[in-house]
């Protein structure tokens, strides 16, 4: 696989993982897009749109927004399915307020 092949691949995959997960939360393209400006981003449900059609690249700050919204690991949004980057869902880190970080802060500074 050439640099760009896996370039589009993360592309078609981010923008099909943001629409999985956007669907497994109930949320239309409106509401995700209310999320986000109430976080401080300029999007509107074209946004999104545009972003699961695999039009337009997500910033990371983006992404992590992402993630606490749609209430998944943030990995989850840029996995590609069935690749060696796919992590476990049972280990992955869990982004959503007050949920697994936390725990996993503490065990990396030695804390617990």
């Amino acid at each position: 696989m050439t640099d760009q092949d896996h370039t589009d691949a993360l592309r078609k995959a981010v923008a099909s993982n943001i629409r999985a997960e956007r669907a497994r939360a109930e949320m239309t393209q409106k509401q995700l897009a209310a999320a986000m400006q109430q976080r401080g981003y300029r999007w509107h449900h074209q946004t999104v749109g545009v972003i699961e059609a695999g039009q337009q690249r997500v910033a990371a700050d983006e992404l992590l927004t992402l993630a606490e919204i749609l209430g998944c690991p943030a990995e989850y949004l840029w996995r590609i399915p069935g690749g060696r980057d796919e992590p476990a869902r049972a280990g992955a880190l869990d982004l959503r307020p007050g949920r697994r970080i936390a725990g996993h802060l503490r065990q990396r500074s030695g804390n617990e």
